[in-house]
């Protein structure tokens, strides 16, 4: 049973939001805080961002994740990175992205569970507290 079916059946909640089930201030089993993904997202650079807004749209798509996920040293900017790799409908793509525990977590659970994630890195960041309509520049 996926985990959220799981959720559902626990909760008694028919339509779980998958922003809910991701954050664990809703989600006891979820896999980071909206504090985390905030500093996570913010401690990235513009490479990295745009690499995890890659990934989040892939999910979203349900592409198929095909390598073995594990943190690996990256021996030019010596920090651990998540390889994912992806398979789409016309091709395949490599992504590295920063290491984090939670996304870690997620993205295993979404290749060995298949979890459908209707879910883009906008609106959970925006669930974050992320306002998007205050322009700091």
């Amino acid at each position: 049973m996926s985990l959220l079916k799981k959720f559902k059946k626990a909760t008694g909640v028919a339509n779980v939001n998958e922003v809910n089930l991701f954050f664990t201030e809703h989600n006891e089993n979820g896999f980071m805080s909206k504090t985390e993904l905030f500093e996570f997202a913010k401690g990235m650079t513009d490479f990295q961002f745009g690499h995890l807004e890659e990934l989040f749209t892939y999910t979203n798509y349900r592409a198929k994740i095909t390598n073995k996920l594990e943190p690996k040293l990256d021996n030019k900017t010596q920090e651990h990175v998540l390889w994912v790799h992806l398979e789409l409908k016309n091709g395949k793509r490599r992504l590295p992205i920063p290491n984090n525990e939670g996304l870690l977590k997620f993205l295993v659970q979404y290749q060995q569970e298949g979890i459908a994630f209707n879910c883009d890195l906008e609106l959970l960041l925006a669930e974050a507290g992320v306002n998007f309509s205050e322009s700091k520049v």
